[in-house]
């Protein structure tokens, strides 16, 4: 909660801890994914602020050192929980995986897709929610992940 580590080792055994992403105001910071994009790198982290929860974007060059991006930050399509995002870029698309809160008909939080070209306009995926838990699976859904595959974009969930 207190903040984000980068964690470097030049042998694998022996593990260098420094701060990435601090938080802000009172804020905690939760899940993170990374990138890489025509920009370099880029992270979108998770925030208990504005709202709880919401995701915030840094930019860094050499996966090293980073910078948050000022005033971006991803509230869903509207103003909802947005938590646990998974960020994959094929050019010219930015998309996102994140956790949506529970909606009528699903038994618990749900993953929801969208697509940005700068990440600051989301177009929501119209086959949002993109996997509901099934039976045996709890309320919770949220490994997922995207890959490209002969030109295109394919979801996978993970093996179980």
């Amino acid at each position: 909660f207190q903040g984000i580590s980068h964690f470097s080792s030049k042998d694998l055994a022996a593990w260098e801890r420094r701060p990435a992403i601090a938080p802000e105001g009172g804020e905690h910071l939760f899940n993170v994914s990374v990138c890489q994009d025509d920009q370099g790198y880029v992270m979108a982290y998770e925030s208990s602020l504005p709202v709880m929860f919401c995701f915030k974007f840094a930019r860094s060059k050499d996966l090293s050192s980073w910078e948050k991006v000022p005033g971006l930050i991803f509230q869903g399509t509207g103003v909802q929980y947005s938590a646990c995002p998974v960020l994959r870029y094929f050019a010219p698309w930015h998309y996102v995986i994140y956790l949506h809160e529970a909606i009528p008909g699903h038994p618990g939080w749900i993953p929801f897709l969208a697509r940005s070209k700068d990440l600051v306009e989301w177009e929501l995926s119209p086959y949002s929610p993109i996997l509901g838990a099934g039976p045996g699976e709890g309320i919770n859904n949220s490994d997922l992940d995207l890959f490209e595959h002969e030109g295109r974009t394919v979801s996978a969930r993970a093996p179980e």
